[in-house]
């Protein structure tokens, strides 16, 4: 028998029948969960909007290319209504982040991390990027949010992607007064998967394992932040400001929140789509065994073509088939 991995982009991981997982690097940071700016050679003042109300920025519904509706339809019999309703009120109204103003006396960044500066054309082109998909509001000449945060960022480089990079908002400086010291961590901790187990996964299905990856395109970034927690989410660049709209990495309640979205893909994938055996990381994997190679594919693209179709982004371009362990 062929036990079949798939690794699904979108911090999760899943499997029917016999099921499988990869042992790899990746899987440190496994976890399953509880309950661009302008181009460089355009000046970026040249296109700044002067705006004074929260009404100026997009729904949250349009930040998310998640279709809410298609989704509650898939989990109409999930038998925890509470965990649905706060996933797609979330994808429809944004996300609250946890943030208490009363637990912490917040205090701006005065400017970004030496990365920043050493990268300006990529940032600029992050920040285009990130500006037509709807996930950042901007360039304002002023703070568009009354009492807007700015937290410094970095980028860095993905590994294995040449010329791919992370930009990453630092929401634990300054250390004291930052967006995450007003974050419990309780509330949203995640119990990562160990190693071990995936280990001892492996080995009891031994030979013939065949591993497959698909990926959902930009995780965290299909998740919409509410309106009223935006104004914790504000960063600077080249003199004018911007605002995320989107759950970014580097916040502590981001884990839980993305994966309280991937708890209920993989239900679906599940109950709807016969994955019997399934488990979620939070390095977006979907992994799972089927005895033979041919109903392993038909399956896999059965499955992300349906959830593909109005759910979820998935990125047909890191598709990689079956392969033999």
């Amino acid at each position: 028998m062929h036990s079949f991995v798939v690794q699904f982009q979108f911090h999760i991981v899943l499997f029917p029948v016999p099921v499988t997982v990869v042992a790899s690097s990746a899987l440190v940071s496994l976890a399953s969960s509880r309950p661009q700016g302008l181009p460089a050679q355009t000046p970026l003042s040249s296109t700044c909007l002067v705006a004074n109300t929260f009404q100026d920025l997009v729904p949250p519904s349009r930040v998310t290319p998640i279709d809410a509706h298609k989704l509650w339809r898939e989990l109409c019999f999930h038998p925890d209504q509470v965990k649905v309703d706060y996933v797609i009120s979330g994808l429809t109204n944004g996300f609250r982040l946890g943030f208490d103003p009363s637990a912490v006396s917040l205090q701006s960044a005065a400017h970004n991390m030496p990365s920043a500066s050493l990268q300006p054309s990529v940032i600029d082109q992050y920040l285009l990027t990130e500006r037509e998909k709807g996930c950042v509001a901007g360039p304002f000449l002023i703070s568009l949010i009354p009492n807007l945060h700015v937290s410094r960022f970095r980028v860095n480089p993905k590994k294995h992607q040449p010329g791919k990079w992370w930009l990453i908002l630092d929401l634990s400086s300054p250390l004291g007064h930052s967006v995450n010291n007003g974050i419990l961590k309780e509330p949203f901790s995640v119990q990562y998967m160990r190693v071990d187990d995936v280990i001892s996964g492996i080995m009891s299905f031994g030979q013939g394992t065949l591993l497959a990856k698909f990926d959902v395109e930009s995780a965290y970034r299909n998740i919409p932040v509410h309106p009223e927690d935006r104004y914790l989410l504000g960063r600077k660049w080249q003199g004018i400001y911007f605002i995320d709209m989107a759950l970014p990495f580097g916040l502590r309640s981001a884990p839980f929140i993305f994966s309280s979205v991937a708890d209920l893909l993989e239900w679906i994938l599940r109950h709807n789509y016969g994955l019997n055996f399934l488990f979620t990381i939070l390095t977006t994997s979907i992994h799972w065994v089927l005895p033979t190679l041919l109903p392993a594919r038909t399956t896999l693209i059965r499955a992300s073509g349906s959830l593909r179709t109005g759910i979820f982004p998935f990125t047909r371009a890191k598709w990689k088939d079956p392969l033999l362990a």
